[in-house]
């Protein structure tokens, strides 16, 4: 199986706060398990319990972005470690 993040997919929902400071946050999605463009999420643990989908897919891009994040800093730091390797 694929995951969103190997296929090019971003796995995060666009959010479009109304004017409205009360429902400022909302996000409509719309899922495979029965739910419709009309459900609300109103929080990161609303969003965890009524779309599992989606929460999952948003937390495999965030560890991937950490993942891709340190490797890109251990080899800034080989880099740098061998640069001062062949001065010294």
């Amino acid at each position: 199986m694929t995951s969103p993040i190997d296929s090019g997919v971003n796995p995060t929902p666009a959010v479009n706060p109304s004017a409205d400071p009360k429902v400022a946050g909302d996000v409509k999605v719309a899922s495979d398990e029965g739910g419709s463009s009309d459900s609300r999420i109103s929080s990161m643990a609303d969003l965890r319990e009524k779309e599992p989908k989606l929460w999952n897919m948003i937390l495999q891009g965030l560890a991937q972005n950490i993942c891709s994040k340190m490797k890109e800093n251990q080899d800034r730091l080989k880099r740098i470690m061998k640069e001062n390797e062949d001065k010294g």
